[in-house]
């Protein structure tokens, strides 16, 4: 996650809310992509994950 700042940041200048986007959308995606392959590991029938984003 740190890298997408850092390679973000030799782009163009960002301020820390920029910043946080930029990590936050990166964490979503992640989050997104461990569901769906939880799902596929999964029997759907169990029931659904879910995963929120927590505000620091």
């Amino acid at each position: 996650v740190a890298a997408v700042a850092c390679e973000l940041a030799g782009q163009q200048p960002l301020d820390e809310g920029r910043i946080m986007q930029a990590v936050e959308d990166e964490v979503r995606f992640q989050i997104e992509a461990a569901k769906e392959e939880m799902s596929q590991d999964f029997d759907p029938s169990h029931g659904d994950f879910q995963c929120e984003m927590m505000q620091p």
